[in-house]
């Protein structure tokens, strides 16, 4: 399934930015969008549609790639201007002010910028 990113903060474009970060990290985007959140959210998390194969996997995996965020299944109606999923996508980011115009190597512990402290461990599985 397809990723759209919504964006739901207070910085202009920045849902452009991210869902061209997403597609150079191997991601299928659609076009970014705007969110309906109100008030702003200070948190991003990602929404994805039970209904739609794959589409938990797809929001867990980008969830993981920014920083854990939190994922879950959402119902209609959805938190983007249209209300409904993109066609062909069943995961939503919703960007809030966290990661906002972040770089994919500032969120995952590049270059830190900002108040983003840095990731104090990593887990690495073995299966």
């Amino acid at each position: 399934t397809k990723v759209q990113v919504a964006n739901c903060c207070i910085q202009n474009g920045v849902a452009r930015m991210m869902t061209t970060a997403l597609s150079d990290a191997g991601f299928t985007t659609v076009d970014a969008t705007n969110g309906t959140c109100d008030p702003k959210l200070t948190t991003s998390y990602v929404i994805y549609n039970s209904g739609t194969p794959g589409a938990q996997t797809v929001a867990e995996t980008v969830a993981r790639v920014l920083g854990g965020l939190a994922s879950e299944a959402a119902p209609l109606p959805i938190k983007v201007e249209s209300g409904a999923w993109a066609e062909g996508s069943g995961v939503v980011l919703l960007l809030g002010n966290d990661l906002a115009g972040k770089t994919l190597d500032q969120i995952q512990g590049g270059a830190i910028t900002g108040t983003t402290p840095p990731p104090t461990s990593v887990v690495t599985s073995t299966t």
